[in-house]
C-alpha cells in the first residue's frame, strides 16, 4: 500500500490500506519494512532506515531518478 500526500509518499506493508497510527502499529510488516530500506541502501537507493517513515520526490529528481529507484524497489521486493 502507498499512501502519499504531495511529494511526500510511505509504503505501508499491511493487508488493507491503515486508517491510523493505531492500524499501523498492529498490521504494519515492520520487519519486512527494515529489511526492505537495508536493501535498497545496498543497491543505491537510500532510505532512512526507520520502519514507517516517508520519503519525498522533489524537483532535484529526475525521471530517470525516479524510474531507477522504482525498478530498485521491484528488485528489492522480489528479492526479499
Amino acid at each position: 500500500m502507498v499512501a502519499r500526500n504531495e511529494s511526500a509518499y510511505c509504503l505501508y506493508f499491511c493487508d488493507k490500506a491503515p486508517a491510523d497510527a493505531h492500524d499501523i502499529l498492529m498490521h504494519h510488516d515492520f520487519d519486512f519494512d527494515l529489511r526492505l530500506r537495508r536493501l535498497l541502501i545496498e543497491k543505491g537507493v537510500y532510505q532512512i532506515p526507520i520502519a514507517c517513515k516517508q520519503n519525498s520526490i522533489s524537483y532535484a529528481h529526475s525521471e530517470e531518478d525516479i524510474n531507477t529507484t522504482i525498478q530498485k524497489h521491484r528488485e528489492a521486493i522480489e528479492q526479499l
